[in-house]
Formats: C-alpha cells, structure tokens, sequence
C-alpha cells in the first residue's frame, strides 16, 4: 500500500501521475473541482480555490480509479515489456486502433474508437 497510503486528495492523484482522466471527480463534485488541459498528460482535475466542499471532495475521492489500482504482479512471469514496467507497470500488449468512420475518427478522442463502439 505504500505509495498510495499518501494519495489523500484528488489532487494527490493528479500530482502523482495516478489519473486517467475519467473525469468521474470533477461529475460527482463540480463546485469543487474542475477538468484541465494539461499539455504533457491530458485532461486532469484541478481543485477550484475557493472550494470548500469537503464532502464532495471526500466523495470525488472514494470515485476515483487511480487510487484504487491494485494487482498482482510476478515479474518473473514470461511475457511483460521489461521496459514498461517501472512507469507503466506490468504490460502485456500494445495496441493501437482508430474508428473506421471517418467523422468519429477524426472529431472523437483517441481516433473515435471508443465512441464507435458505444454507437454500435
């Protein structure tokens, strides 16, 4: 548990490089907290300063996948991409794939992909 023991606050997992991005925070406490363009790492939360919405920070906390990442993970376990590890953790595969559909791939995030296979 280590180093998530220190991840008290949502901008402790901003800070730490643990969000994704999902924007799950800033849905469940938007008088607290707001999604930012961060160039290096894309959108991330940004706590509003005048906030004082402890209760929906608490609860934008619980919320959040980045400090709720756990798995199990034997390095000499055949397979992993050695060079990934320390900053990716254990990786398997790469993938990389975009819509078919042209106004999805090139209007969507990420190529479209995600929103193409919702539509279908």
């Amino acid at each position: 548990m280590g180093y998530l023991a220190t991840v008290k606050t949502i901008q402790d997992v901003a800070e730490r490089h643990l969000c994704c991005g999902c924007g799950v925070c800033a849905y469940l406490a938007p008088d607290a907290i707001a999604m930012v363009d961060v160039l290096e790492q894309g959108r991330r939360p940004k706590v509003k300063e005048a906030a004082n919405h402890e209760s929906q920070l608490r609860e934008a906390l619980q919320a959040c996948p980045g400090i709720t990442l756990d798995h199990e993970f034997n390095p000499a376990e055949a397979g992993w991409i050695p060079e990934l590890v320390k900053t990716w953790g254990p990786v398997k595969n790469i993938y990389e794939g975009h819509a078919c559909d042209e106004e999805f791939r090139f209007a969507g995030s990420s190529g479209g992909a995600a929103s193409a296979l919702a539509l279908y």
